[in-house]
């Protein structure tokens, strides 16, 4: 509901609106009975839905970057490629379950961005996201910012450890270096501060 408030208030036409909205729809049904990796706790946090993740990527990019309606789109699909098998997929088309939708090239060169193969070392993939294009870079930070945001309700004390090296390695200098990210830039910082201390 809050993604569509700052769609329906963007200045996208009508027919990016649409689109974007497909992207929404497929981003669902593409993670649907997938939830996000949360410890065990009262209030339930273990059975969040993992589409609440691109999600909140897309409405950052949406509502504080003021991101392009092909930008947006990739950001809600962003995950697809990587985590559903049953994704039937030509150079304008993602087809899931059913739920079928084209999009430009630009928006699927993207999602490829984003996407890491299955037979690509994490290493290796880290290190190419330095090439990235400058939207798929914006996309894959932001990506980054919103998993820091979740690493908190994640008790791998390891697993954080290596995701704040990582961090610093690899997307601590796109924020500094992006004038893009500006506006989420402070966040950015106390997130990832906060985490270490965590």
């Amino acid at each position: 509901k809050l993604f569509r408030t700052y769609l329906e208030v963007s200045n996208f036409s009508e027919s990016e609106k649409e689109k974007t909205l497909e992207a929404l729809e497929l981003a669902i049904e593409a993670h649907k009975g997938q939830v996000q990796k949360r410890k065990k706790d009262k209030e339930g946090l273990d059975n969040i839905p993992y589409s609440n993740h691109p999600i909140q990527v897309a409405i950052i990019a949406l509502r504080d970057l003021n991101m392009s309606a092909e930008e947006v789109q990739a950001a809600l699909l962003h995950d697809v490629i990587e985590d559903v098998k049953e994704l039937e997929q030509d150079w304008n088309t993602l087809s899931i379950r059913g739920v079928e939708s084209e999009f430009s090239s630009n928006t699927i060169s993207m999602v490829y961005d984003c996407s890491r193969g299955s037979d690509v070392p994490r290493e290796d993939f880290m290190e190419a996201m330095k090439e990235l294009t400058w939207p798929s870079k914006v996309i894959k930070c932001l990506d980054r910012l919103h998993n820091l945001i979740r690493a908190f309700s994640i008790t791998d004390v390891s697993y954080i450890e290596r995701y704040i090296l990582e961090t610093k390695e690899v997307y601590l200098p796109a924020f500094e270096n992006m004038d893009e990210l500006s506006p989420v830039r402070n966040l950015f910082y106390d997130v990832l501060s906060e985490l270490e201390k965590y």
